[in-house]
């Protein structure tokens, strides 16, 4: 039987520099921002309702794209099912086979975030000129202003990164530097706090792909936390906000940090924003990287789930699709795209960021692709359309992460099955990332042992009710990459 596969077709003036800036007006019904659920554990629309994020990376939307390929891009994207959409204001340019940086680079229209002195950025002074709009665009604002809008139109939640903190805080990347100080991080955050206060779907992101002791000669967290103030007072309006103090106005913006650890520098493989800032005022959910270490996604959600105070946690990147990561093109493949999607929300994350190699720069090619072309890769509809109707429809938070419901041997790992079970014991999930066999706990249903069983298909939502082996040992069906076992309480 097929499954419904759900394509979800879900202001003001602000003010800078004396300037009333016109963004977009209020429109009923389309405030589609994010909170923490009831237990911390999960994100919830503002009626209450659950909120599966389920996103797609457009790092450097803000600055390739026109306003018309935005549109392009986000009208594919909603009818493919994403909710969430990750971009960066202040872009440092890189990405597949061509040339990295320069800092302050222009948008598709030849406008520059930053004024400049003596040809150095200075990110204290946003370039702004009277007279343009989101649709006529004088400068590299309206054009931030555009993009806002366009995704609130569609009904998405907006994750904007302030800058690239790889590049801009810790100066990582090649003939990158260093260019925010603490006061010009708190001055540039609370610009962008104040020019979109009003704007209730936008979720505020620091970092940017990095470790922020590790990743630089120094320890930078200082000059995020200041950053994070900056948009906590320009959203509220309150001068006091700090970022180890608990205020109620920092309930007025939304705000995670993207990071990551590496091998290299500290012997990790992937990491969360919560390794440095979990107990911070600011920070309202943990966002993690893995990058291409595909096997630490399931051990670091559960991590973070067990950490006191409870926050949500989301896997914000991971690896590719059609990445290469040494090996030939195409190496990260649908079916890898979707182990990461499920380990995490099996593992209890609140949500999980899709992204593209060919994609995400909107420049160049990629394995002969350009990112127009890689629109329609499998592992798209794969996550925005299948994956987000499974969560959806079977209330996943409303499940529990449980290993010992496998009785069988199932080492760990990217091929490590997993298992979740309702909270009132009338269901038993459980996702094979291949066609090994497991042996379930079936007596935790809470029953006499009697229960229907369905299989889902996660390439195409397809169901059926095959492979039943006995004894509580299920195979997925013949032919199948990789399956989610539904067992209910008859």
């Amino acid at each position: 039987m097929k499954s419904r596969l759900v394509l979800r077709l879900i202001a003001g003036l602000v003010i800078f520099g004396g300037l009333l800036v016109p963004l977009v007006a209020q429109e009923p019904g389309l405030n589609q921002g994010v909170r923490l659920s009831k237990d911390r554990r999960h994100l919830v629309n503002r009626d209450g309702k659950p909120f599966y994020w389920i996103g797609d990376t457009a790092w450097a939307l803000f600055q390739r794209l026109t306003r018309e390929e935005i549109d392009d891009y986000l009208d594919d994207r909603k009818a493919k099912g994403f909710n969430v959409i990750q971009a960066v204001a202040y872009w440092y340019p890189h990405g597949p086979f061509d040339p990295i940086g320069p800092s302050n680079e222009s948008n598709a229209y030849g406008h520059r975030p930053f004024l400049e002195t003596n040809d150095a950025t200075d990110t204290s002074k946003p370039r702004i000129i009277e007279g343009g709009s989101a649709d006529s665009p004088n400068d590299y604002w309206d054009h931030v202003d555009y993009a806002i809008r366009a995704t609130r139109e569609r009904g998405f939640t907006f994750v904007v990164l302030p800058c690239w903190g790889n590049a801009f805080i810790n100066s990582r990347m090649d003939h990158s530097q260093v260019e925010f100080t603490t006061e010009t991080a708190r001055s540039y955050g609370r610009f962008l706090g104040e020019r979109y206060a009003d704007q209730p779907h936008v979720i505020w992101c620091l970092g940017g792909d990095v470790d922020p002791v590790h990743f630089g000669e120094q320890d930078q967290r200082s000059v995020y936390r200041a950053m994070a103030e900056g948009l906590g007072q320009g959203t509220s309006g309150n001068d006091h906000l700090r970022w180890n103090v608990a205020d109620p106005d920092w309930d007025q913006s939304t705000i995670t940090f993207h990071a990551v650890r590496a091998p290299k520098l500290s012997g990790a493989e992937g990491g969360s924003s919560s390794t440095w800032f979990h107990h911070d005022a600011w920070l309202d959910f943990n966002m993690m990287e893995t990058f291409r270490w595909m096997h630490r996604i399931y051990p670091l959600v559960t991590e973070d789930t067990q950490l006191r105070p409870t926050k949500p946690t989301v896997l914000g990147e991971g690896a590719y699709e059609i990445g290469k990561y040494g090996n030939d093109c195409g190496f990260i493949t649908p079916l890898k795209v979707r182990r990461q999607g499920y380990h995490a929300f099996f593992a209890g994350a609140a949500g999980y960021t899709y992204g593209c190699w060919a994609v995400w720069p909107f420049r160049g090619e990629y394995c002969d692709k350009t990112w127009r072309q890689s629109l329609d890769l499998p592992g798209a509809t794969d996550v925005g359309t299948v994956m987000r109707d499974f969560v959806e429809s079977r209330k996943l938070f409303a499940h529990t992460p449980d290993q010992k419901l496998i009785l069988s041997s199932n080492p760990p790992g990217e091929r490590m099955q997993c298992a979740m079970l309702r909270n009132d014991h009338h269901q038993i999930l459980v996702y094979f990332p291949d066609r090994s066999p497991a042996k379930i706990d079936v007596g935790k249903l809470d029953s006499d042992g009697a229960c229907s069983v369905v299989w889902f298909d996660p390439r195409d939502g397809m169901q059926t009710n095959r492979s039943v082996t006995g004894d509580n040992v299920y195979v997925p069906p013949q032919g199948w990459e990789d399956a989610i076992l539904i067992l209910t309480r008859n």
